[in-house]
């Protein structure tokens, strides 16, 4: 009687055993599944960048420039204002306006600026010649109303978010231009009117 008790005892631990091995390999194999079935995700959202483009040609008496935007990539500074009222140009006469330019802190990024010459008139224009100065009095831009269309700051191409440039434009009347080898007088009216369009483009890498 204790020998078959013993062994009635005996196959009911090792039955235990087994189920309790079997039990922790399952759970095992639950964990390993779970793992491998684990997943992340990465993402990235993408937005356009946008420049805008700040012009000031009056400033405060701290000297602080007062600066206006309609919260686009252009800024335009007509001839008009070289002055306030409506003056008579003479020959050799001389209106220079001082201005600066700025990206506002809604730029994202830093731009290269493009000069459009847009002129309206009758006759010849090439009698009003404008300068654009650095702040270094280094000369930017040299040429007269006779020529328009997209132009490019030769050595002053890029402009930074955090950065201000200040220029002059000078604009003068001449008393005579050459053509074909001879000196012609500036005729009588000769209205003009010019706009300068400043434009952020996108910088090109160079190397």
């Amino acid at each position: 009687m204790t020998t078959t008790a013993s062994t009635k005892s005996t196959s009911r631990k090792k039955k235990a055993a087994v189920i309790g091995l079997a039990s922790a390999l399952g759970i095992g194999s639950l964990l390993t599944l779970a793992f491998w079935q684990d997943s992340e995700s990465v993402g990235a959202e993408f937005s356009g960048g946008a420049f805008d483009l700040q012009i000031a040609t009056t400033q405060s008496p701290d000297g602080e420039w007062n600066w206006r935007s309609d919260n686009s990539s252009r800024a335009e500074l007509s001839m008009s204002s070289l002055h306030t009222d409506a003056v008579t140009w003479a020959p050799g006469d001389v209106r220079t306006v001082d201005f600066a330019l700025a990206l506002s802190e809604e730029t994202t990024h830093d731009s290269a600026i493009r000069i459009n010459l847009d002129t309206e008139g009758e006759g010849d224009l090439s009698y009003y010649s404008y300068t654009v100065l650095a702040e270094e009095g280094d000369i930017v831009l040299d040429s007269d109303l006779s020529e328009d269309g997209p132009i490019t700051f030769n050595d002053f191409e890029n402009l930074d978010v955090d950065e201000v440039r200040e220029f002059t434009l000078q604009v003068k009347k001449l008393h005579e231009v050459e053509v074909n080898g001879v000196a012609v007088p500036a005729p009588q009216g000769l209205d003009a009117e010019a706009t300068w369009t400043f434009e952020a483009t996108q910088q090109i890498a160079t190397d």
